[in-house]
């Protein structure tokens, strides 16, 4: 199987397809800020406005979820 998927050339595909997205998320200012951040608490720099910020971002996905399911759908005709 492997090898046939080399021959038909889709193995190179499919890895530029995942390469591509990674290269998305690694490029994006989300990930360069949560990047940033946890460098941070590694190193030990900022390390308390790092944790607010982590647990800020906690609560308010949370809120966000609860939100969503708490939420009943409107039908209307």
């Amino acid at each position: 199987m492997c090898r046939r998927i080399w021959e038909w050339g889709i193995e190179g595909s499919v890895n530029g397809q995942i390469a591509n997205l990674v290269t998305t998320q690694t490029n994006g200012a989300e990930f360069g800020a949560r990047w940033q951040r946890d460098r941070e608490l590694v190193e030990g720099e900022n390390i308390l406005p790092a944790i607010r910020d982590m647990l800020n971002e906690e609560v308010r996905r949370r809120v966000s979820l609860t939100r969503r399911l708490n939420s009943k759908p409107s039908f209307t005709s």
